[in-house]
């Protein structure tokens, strides 16, 4: 089926328009946090498609990106094998019990890939690879993580929200400065990506399902929960619903976080510098920190 937002693609009628709502979500909170220009793409559900059709796809229909993606029921298989072949102990009904709860969950889960392709494409069109260790784009990991999680449903939000504020509460790890946030790589790095992709469940579309538990997953999800709350800091400090959009356009466009916050950040009330910016948000910080009655 086709929308003004995309193609998509499904093996069922009603697979395909959850999806077409699902990009229509992540791209009206595109507009708003980023660009009124959202690039053009398609969804495909599928997890039998190979990277290279995949690629001669979007070669051949000249997109600017193709989100490949499984359908619940091909999730739930790789889940499946997944926690089967890690996690051997346990029961057959602890396994179906996990499936169906992540399953519940997959409907939130296309948005922010979404999220990822639409960011690449408006910012970082064509190839990316300029031999760092970024994550996804060359923006820093954690504007690039933004990009996706602000796509995501409102009660996702909520609860990412919310494990954050509980997260600030004790002493973690995970919780870093500001000065050193603004640099930090994603916690599932190449390392760590090829080794949980080794023990993971692939699919020929290169779709993998990983579990990341312990520390690695103490360290993602702190990751994603603070790169929520320093959108939300800018957004709130700024009063600008699109301040991470002109950071991206100001990086894109071969500045530094620094320089662009020394050229826009005291008009936007962040300061000219890291280390006033760092202020602004330690305060807002200890403001969410308050109990609320």
């Amino acid at each position: 089926m086709a929308t003004s937002d995309g193609w998509f693609y499904a093996a069922d009628e009603a697979s395909a328009q959850q999806a077409a709502r699902d990009t229509a979500a992540a791209v009206s909170a595109f507009q708003r946090h980023f660009s009124p220009d959202v690039p053009f793409g398609a969804v495909i559900l599928s997890a039998a498609m190979p990277r290279q059709a995949r690629d001669a796809f979007q070669t051949e229909r000249g997109l600017p990106w193709v989100r490949v993606w499984a359908s619940p029921a091909e999730k739930s298989t790789l889940l499946r094998e997944n926690l089967r072949r890690t996690q051997p102990k346990l029961s057959a009904a602890a396994v179906e019990q996990l499936v169906a709860r992540v399953s519940r969950s997959t409907g939130d889960v296309l948005p922010h890939e979404i999220g990822h392709s639409l960011y690449q494409a408006r910012f970082w069109p064509g190839p990316t690879d300029d031999g760092s260790l970024h994550y996804a784009t060359p923006a820093p990991d954690w504007l690039d993580e933004a990009a996706a999680i602000l796509m995501e449903p409102p009660p996702m939000l909520a609860e990412r929200r919310q494990q954050y504020h509980a997260l600030l509460s004790v002493p973690s790890p995970h919780v870093q400065d500001l000065p050193r946030f603004l640099q930090a790589p994603h916690p599932v790095d190449a390392a760590r990506r090829a080794a949980l992709t080794g023990g993971g469940s692939s699919s020929a579309s290169g779709l993998t399902v990983m579990t990341a538990s312990g520390d690695t997953g103490a360290a993602l999800a702190a990751f994603y929960q603070q790169s929520l709350a320093l959108a939300d800091f800018l957004i709130e400090r700024s009063g600008c619903p699109d301040v991470l959009g002109q950071i991206s356009l100001a990086l894109a466009d071969g500045q530094s976080f620094d320089d662009w916050l020394a050229k826009s950040g005291p008009a936007l009330q962040l300061g000219n510098d890291v280390a006033t910016l760092t202020q602004h948000w330690q305060a807002w910080l200890n403001a969410l920190a308050v109990p609320t009655k």
